[in-house]
Parts: C-alpha cells; structure tokens; sequence
C-alpha cells in the first residue's frame, strides 16, 4: 500500500494574502496525489493552520471546506501539532474530528490497515517536553504489537540533530534528544514540526521530517525542495514529491547598476524575493517593474510590494502571484536614523507614484 503524506501547512494570512492561497492549493494538489497513487489512506503530520487560538473566519470555512474535500477521497490519521493547542484549551482543528473519515490523533494511537496487516503505524500528538515524550514512546513501543511487523513511529516534536532555526541552519542541540537506543524498536521514525525536509540517523533508527508542503517565509529558503512524502507499506521506501509553489530567495544591491539588472531579471517572477540595500541613499527606480500597487514604511525596515500576477506553466492553470520585499539595514533607536529610513521608504512611493 502507498500511504501518502503532509505536514506543516501552517495555513495562514500574516504574511501575504498569496500564502493563503497557496496553502488552499498544496490541499488540492494532495488530493489529486492520492487519488493518481489509487489509495483510500493518507496522513496528516501536525499543523493545520499557523495561528494558535482563534481563527479568522475566511480562513477556517477555506481551510475546512478544503479538508471535507480530501476526505472524501482518503480516510485521513491527523496528528495534532504545537499549534493545534489553543490559547483557552481546544484549538479549531479538533473540528476536524468531526468528520466521517479524520481520525483525529488527541492522545497516543496505533494504526492499523486492511491493505497492509503487516504495517504498524504509532502516532503520538505534540508533547513539548522531553520527558513526556520519551514516556509516551515507552508507553507505545509494544502496544498491538506483534512478530514481523514493519514498525513506524509518527511523533511531532523537534529530535536532536536537525536542521533547523533561520535558513535552516544546523542545531544539534534542538529537539528531542532520544539517546542512543530510544527508536531502535521501531524501523523508521517520522515527524512533523521541523519544516525543512531531511533524514538523519538518531536513537539507533532512521529520522525522516515529512517537512512543510511549500516555503512560509525567507528563513524557509534555500531548504530541500519541498512537496509530499509518500511511504510504502511494504518496503518502508519513502518517494517525495516536489511541488511546483512560490520560494523564496534573497539578493543584495549596492549600485544603481545593481538595481536595473535586477529590474531587467525574470528570475524571480512568482517567487518571493528580499533584496537588501547595502547604501543607505541607493535610488531606486519601483517604476520599471510592472504594476506596483502597494508601498509601505513600517518601523526600521522599508518594504515595497510589488505584485507581478503571471500566469505560469501550470498544469493547474493557476495564477501566481510575485512579490519583492526591499529592506534597508537600519537597526538602531536614533530618531535622526530613523527619520532617514522612513524618508527613504517615502522616497521609493513617490517615485512609484504611490501615496503613503
């Protein structure tokens, strides 16, 4: 059997509103994945929605109606992440639970299938404490357990040895530290939580991060591309599936010339690029990139966005949206500073025409 799998949606609209919509689509997109693989299972690894508490309500009817979807096609084992625990106890993604084919995973579960007797699979919710998390392993290692089994453990917590943190970088002193023989019971381990997807050995077994379906931000980039994971039940062989969503990149100026280059680039079109100027007086001219609508100057960053809607080779024919984040390196509390940063922002709206 071909199980299929995500994790890390973090649905959301603080950022850009494209995100959100983004997030709809990897949905969409995993559904047809599941339906292409002909399978009646999937798995969810933690972290429906990125707010914690409540939910705007354009985003919770979206990202609900798109999960009724889905389970028509594939009865679903949701695990609940760090962000499925509400401010004031239950978060909105335990309506999930409510539906015929979520099985919503609140406390330690082991999952079984007709299609694959032989596959074992043990889920633990977020624990965010190293002890709790280690007696829940303990707990489940030897629960419906039986001789031959293929056993996969799902967790969703940080485990020692990831990368992690801004781009990604390496931290082995982040997550859950399992000694030396904590998975060794286990064939492989799987996990939600960290986003960059990876695999690593750690406590005498195999570390997969499912990892998040798309970039959410600039310490996202440069990560391994990102998409779903699909296991077979069988083999224990793991397939990912890169998905084709907006990254994002950052470049530096420091010369006009700089500026027309990239004005001139179609490199970055439908992604999200951060450009930094390095000269606190660079001009630069918004107007040679096309329907610029939006100019902002908030605190010590100044941030234009700039809206590029090209249609690109899609099989799904969607339209994408392009952004350019533009900051200047201003990190201080002199008022006379900060004056000039905002001037500058107020500088690049009106060379864009565009009232702040």
């Amino acid at each position: 059997m071909l199980l299929p799998m995500f994790s890390d949606l973090h649905n959301h609209t603080w950022t850009r509103p494209s995100m959100a919509s983004n997030c709809l689509a990897v949905v969409d997109e995993f559904r047809i994945l599941c339906k292409k693989l002909e399978t009646r299972h999937a798995v969810f690894g933690g972290d429906y929605w990125e707010a914690i508490g409540k939910i705007p309500i354009d985003s919770l009817e979206n990202g609900y109606r798109k999960i009724e979807e889905l389970q028509r096609t594939v009865k679903l084992v949701w695990n609940l992440g760090n962000h499925a625990r509400g401010n004031d106890g239950d978060h909105a993604e335990v309506v999930f639970g409510e539906l015929k084919n979520v099985d919503l995973v609140r406390t330690p579960r082991v999952f079984r299938f007709d299609a694959a007797p032989k596959f074992r699979l043990a889920v633990i919710p977020y624990q965010g404490d190293n002890h709790a998390l280690e007696q829940q392993i303990k707990a489940i290692t030897d629960t419906d357990r039986k001789k031959g089994d293929r056993n996969v453990l799902l967790i969703h917590d940080g485990v020692r040895g990831a990368k992690v943190g801004p781009d990604e970088g390496y931290d082995p002193e982040t997550g859950f530290n399992p000694g030396e023989h904590m998975f060794e019971d286990f064939d492989l381990v799987l996990a939600g939580h960290y986003h960059n997807p990876q695999a690593y050995k750690a406590g005498g077994s195999r570390v997969v991060f499912i990892g998040a379906p798309l970039e959410h931000k600039r310490g996202d980039r440069g990560s391994e591309p990102r998409g779903f994971l699909v296991i077979d039940t069988d083999s224990l062989k793991l397939t990912r599936y890169p998905m084709k969503f907006p990254t994002f990149a950052q470049i530096e100026v420091s010369t006009q010339a700089d500026v027309d280059e990239l004005c001139k680039s179609t490199e970055y079109k439908n992604n999200y690029l951060h450009v930094v100027y390095k000269k606190e007086r660079l001009s630069f001219d918004t107007r040679k990139v096309d329907a610029l609508d939006v100019t902002t100057a908030t605190g010590y960053e100044i941030k234009t966005e700039v809206r590029m809607k090209t249609k690109i080779d899609d099989p799904f024919g969607r339209v994408l949206e392009g952004y350019i984040e533009l900051e200047c390196e201003e990190s201080t509390d002199d008022p006379e500073r900060r004056k000039r940063v905002l001037a500058l922002g107020e500088d690049i709206a009106k060379r864009a025409g565009v009232n702040l």
